[in-house]
């Protein structure tokens, strides 16, 4: 369908799709992969021509880890104990198996 991995670059969008998931159950218990990984102890993004550095950010608590081998990013579901860290950020070994959050560029036309 044309879309990428998602990247939250705004406190609108952050917001957006914590109250996305949180309307929609079916998006909700589990926790989805996200376009930013860290490379050399900096958190990016990745782009189709450029990763470019994560400005703002929405990590849970205790979050992100120190651990070297946890060097991509997912969002937490509502299925973690801690209700405040539900939706929020959270980084994971880039081999576990996560569902997916995309978003696409749309075109309007106007009328």
């Amino acid at each position: 369908m044309g879309g990428d991995l998602a990247s939250l670059k705004t406190i609108d969008e952050i917001y957006g799709i914590r109250g996305y998931r949180g309307y929609h159950k079916t998006v909700r218990p589990e926790s989805l992969w996200r376009r930013g990984y860290r490379e050399n102890n900096e958190w990016v993004w990745k782009g189709k021509l450029v990763d470019t550095p994560i400005g703002i950010t929405d990590w849970a608590g205790n979050e992100p880890h120190d651990n070297p081998l946890e060097k991509c990013m997912a969002i937490f579901g509502d299925d973690n104990e801690w209700p405040t860290s539900w939706y929020r950020w959270l980084n994971v070994k880039c081999d576990v198996t996560l569902g997916y959050i995309c978003e696409k560029n749309m075109r309007l036309n106007k009328t």
